[in-house]
């Protein structure tokens, strides 16, 4: 991508945490609401700013959790129960 496609895309998408990735995932570009949203990438240097390699060493959870919530076990079927009335959904459908 050029800097003149790069610069339209930025100005239409300000008010958006916007950052800009090359085809590696290495970060390129990022305006000042994509560091206060996301963090600051100036805190790393530029070899450490692969969103890729990042997420597959954990350095990038989906889901942010308490200290008290990673200790808790928790189970899908448990999670299904709570949701659904498992006896209802174990009764075969009628024709």
């Amino acid at each position: 991508m050029n800097a003149a496609a790069e610069s339209v895309i930025v100005d239409r998408l300000a008010g958006n945490p916007l950052a800009i990735y090359d085809a590696t995932w290495q970060l390129l570009h990022w305006i000042p609401l994509f560091a206060a949203t996301f963090g600051d990438p100036t805190v790393r240097g530029a070899g450490d700013r692969n969103v890729l390699i990042r997420q597959f060493l954990g350095e990038l959870p989906r889901v942010r959790q308490t200290a008290a919530e990673l200790t808790t076990r928790f189970s899908p079927r448990s999670a299904i129960t709570h949701r659904y009335d498992v006896e209802r959904l174990s009764q075969p459908v009628p024709p």
